[in-house]
């Protein structure tokens, strides 16, 4: 049947994590995406680059890689890294409408940004349910892995709550989802996925039999998971007698899921599967067509009895109606599933009629998602221009004069004009900084801006006297060793009218030095914050620096920030405290100011370290009874205790691997030395052998020469003696020849020669 034209010509962007990483959602924005660009609109795939599929993929629609931000320079969550990256692709390609899963996050970005009126704000945003992370552990029975998934549990969270509209194609998760309150856009719909193009191709494959198979398989599909059932099975398994398993095959058609806190089924299969079982894991064959086909093949038995939703091998089963063991068929206990199986080897399972509804239409999905594209967009909190006067900047400062200016530079380069600054001087006592501050005042009177001067009472102390003092209804807290990007008041001001959020923040931009930082210059790198992820914020302070633009109505309320003279973290329990209350607490997500990491800072290192981490778990531990506090302190402090022991085993592995690296130098160079040498010790072997040889040479030479008439003659004159009396006539004339011979050439040429005589000659003597 020909989809309706109503997508035509519209632009589109699915994001897929790819298909190792999330494998049911991947086929599903496939699926979509197809469909989308069957109905004539513009659609594109989006995946993070690390899960891009390694071949090029069939299909009319392109898969586009999202680079992700490197946690060198963003220092945050991976599943906020991926989704900034997301973002980043989405910028350049302004489509109508995105569609995301809320699992794995990718869609908070987005979502952010247009709840917070910066970006995307005629983007329609679709998210699908198809199982957050939570949803998954908890049928797994899986606590969180570490921080990383307190993080995206807060992510898939806003990005469902912040969709214009959203699909669950579960009964089950829907449950699950208002059970643990997550918040649901006002336009839900509930709908199977959609159905594959081939699904009209497949032809039913149930069949009644009363004889049991020849070569009998059991086929288990979907992802090694206890929430998908598969504990069930193997105890199922074992209850059968050992006749049954006889000649039976188990095949387990699903992967080990990838998320870190999945659970690790290999190990424990081998370990409990009956023994003796011929059993295996197979990689699911792709495309549906193929997947039936291995479901429908004679003698299989698929069995999946697990609470998880249903999958796609599942769905298929149903919707051709190739018949299943499921948990609407049969008990989800043991012995009811293996009396099942027994049953089916014995006669067979008996044909089972296809169910139309287990995947969505293919035409009831393109009128859904041209039904998102049409749905009224978003209005602001607060709506109308922009006022300056309405802010208030409180700059606290205390003996740091030429840091001071810096900040004030900072605030006068600001887009947003006329608010105004309360200067508050916690006690300087340095003469220059005095000075300073008195030379300031012609400036801060003619804008309007004052200077308060107060006895040291520490930096909460200050901001609270700062507050009190200003006009605006809105404070941003500044410290004076911090640098305000020039659009950062107009970005936090449109951000907290436009979102309503009581306190917006956003992402620093560390940085080291005396000297601010160039207009491009990169910084060392930025922190990144999500706002009011209450459960990540127990162990860390993703809430938001106290650089932060805050309602003045909520500092009212809380009667401002605790003061606690040489105690840091104020900051986050303030915002704990006010997110517990349920004031929205957001973050921009983008760098709008300089953070300066200085020896004399708030972050240098504090002898009070642990006084200030119960203080910023205080507003946590005041929801649990007495008697359970100091569980919840223990858990804190050990994060904390494994965080530094992972830093200090980074540490020595660094020290190690460079350790190694200078140990395989040393051997390389040694290595040289040795064969350097072993080449000088054969070439010392030739040359002694070389000499050897020419040694004997001339001592066969001067064995000759002694012999000689002329060498007698002249050993006699030299000698004294008398001539040998055998050849006194010939004397003369030898004594002439040997004159002639020295004064030749040939006898200077010889000299080494008669040298090296010698000193064999004395070499035979000793």
């Amino acid at each position: 049947m020909p989809l309706p034209d109503s997508l035509a010509r519209r632009r589109l962007c699915l994001i897929a994590p790819g298909p190792d990483r999330d494998p049911e959602t991947d086929r599903i924005m496939r699926r979509l995406a197809a469909l989308a660009a069957e109905a004539g609109a513009e659609a594109v795939l989006l995946t993070p680059e690390a899960s891009m599929p390694a071949a090029p993929e069939p299909g009319p629609v392109p898969r586009l890689p999202c680079p992700t931000p490197p946690q060198e320079a963003l220092h945050a969550a991976a599943a906020l890294r991926e989704a900034l990256g997301v973002v980043q692709r989405l910028r350049a390609l302004r489509p109508e409408l995105v569609v995301a899963a809320e699992a794995g996050g990718l869609g908070y970005a987005v979502a952010a940004l247009r709840r917070l009126g910066l970006d995307f704000v005629a983007t329609r945003l679709l998210v699908l349910g198809t199982g957050p992370r939570g949803f998954r552990a908890a049928l797994d029975g899986r606590p969180p892995a570490g921080r990383e998934d307190l993080a995206l549990d807060h992510l898939e969270r806003c990005s469902l709550a912040w969709a214009d509209a959203a699909v669950i194609a579960a009964p089950d998760l829907a449950d699950w989802l208002r059970r643990e309150e997550w918040s649901l856009p006002a336009v839900l719909h509930h709908m199977p996925p959609p159905a594959p193009r081939a699904l009209q191709a497949i032809s039913g494959r149930g069949t009644a039999t009363s004889e049991p198979a020849a070569e009998p398989e059991i086929l288990f599909p979907g992802d090694l998971r206890r929430g998908a059932g598969l504990p069930l099975l193997v105890q199922a398994l074992r209850r059968l007698p050992a006749e049954r398993r006889t000649g039976l095959r188990v095949t387990l058609l699903g992967r080990q899921p990838r998320e870190p806190w999945a659970w690790p089924a290999m190990p424990w299969l081998a370990a409990a599967m009956p023994p003796g079982l011929d059993w295996r894991v197979e990689a699911p064959p792709q495309g549906a067509s193929a997947l039936a086909a291995r479901l429908a093949r004679p003698g299989s038995i698929v069995v999946a009895p697990g609470r998880l939703p249903p999958d796609e091998a599942t769905r298929l089963c149903r919707a051709t109606g190739i018949p299943v063991i499921a948990p609407d068929s049969v008990a989800p206990r043991p012995g009811p599933l293996a009396e099942a199986i027994a049953q089916a080897l014995d006669r067979g399972l008996p044909a089972a009629a296809a169910e139309p509804d287990a995947f969505g239409g293919r035409a009831a999905w393109a009128a859904l998602l041209a039904a998102t594209l049409d749905l009224p967009l978003p209005s602001p909190a607060e709506p109308g221009p922009l006022d300056g006067a309405a802010v208030s900047v409180v700059l606290i400062h205390r003996n740091r004069p030429a840091l001071l200016a810096q900040a004030l530079d900072g605030l006068r380069a600001q887009t947003l004009p006329g608010f105004e600054v309360v200067l508050v001087d916690d006690g300087s006592d340095q003469p220059a900084a005095l000075a300073a501050l008195d030379a300031l005042e012609p400036d801060f009177a003619e804008r309007g801006w004052r200077i308060l001067r107060q006895e040291n009472g520490w930096a909460a102390a200050a901001r609270n006297a700062g507050w009190r003092a200003s006009r605006g209804r809105w404070v941003l807290f500044h410290d004076d060793d911090n640098i305000a990007m020039p659009h950062q008041l107009a970005t936090l001001l449109a951000a907290a009218r436009h979102s309503g959020a009581a306190v917006v923040s956003c992402f620093p931009a560390m940085f080291r030095g005396d000297t601010p930082p160039a207009e491009e210059a990169a910084p060392l790198f930025t922190l990144g914050m999500l706002g009011d992820a209450l459960a990540a914020a127990v162990f860390d302070n993703v809430l938001g620096d106290m650089h932060a633009l805050v309602r003045r109505d909520l500092l009212e309320a809380m009667d401002g920030l605790e003061v606690v003279f040489g105690l840091g973290h104020e900051d986050w329990s303030f915002f704990a405290r006010a997110a517990l209350a349920g004031h929205a607490v957001m973050a921009v997500p983008e760098a709008l100011y300089w953070y300066r990491i200085g020896t004399d800072s708030m972050t240098g290192e504090r002898p009070d370290a642990e006084p200030a981490y119960r203080r910023s778990l205080a507003p946590f531990a005041a929801l649990l009874p007495p008697a359970l506090r100091p569980a919840l302190e223990l858990a804190e402090a050990d994060v904390r205790r494994l965080a530094a022991s992972r830093q200090d085993i980074a540490r020595l592995s660094a020290g190690l691997a460079a350790a190694e690296a200078r140990a395989a130098e040393v051997e390389r160079r040694a290595a040289e030395v040795e064969a350097a040498r072993h080449a000088a010790l054969e070439a010392k072997a030739a040359a002694e052998a070389e000499l050897a040889a020419l040694a004997a040479t001339l001592r066969a030479e001067a064995t000759e020469i002694g012999a000689s008439r002329s060498m007698r003659i002249a050993q006699a004159i030299g000698l004294g003696r008398a001539l040998p009396a055998a050849d006194p006539p010939h004397a003369p004339q030898e004594l002439d020849r040997l004159r002639r011979l020295r004064a030749s050439a040939g006898w200077e040429a010889t000299a080494p020669l008669r040298l090296l005589g010698k000193l064999l000659a004395r070499l035979r003597a000793r």
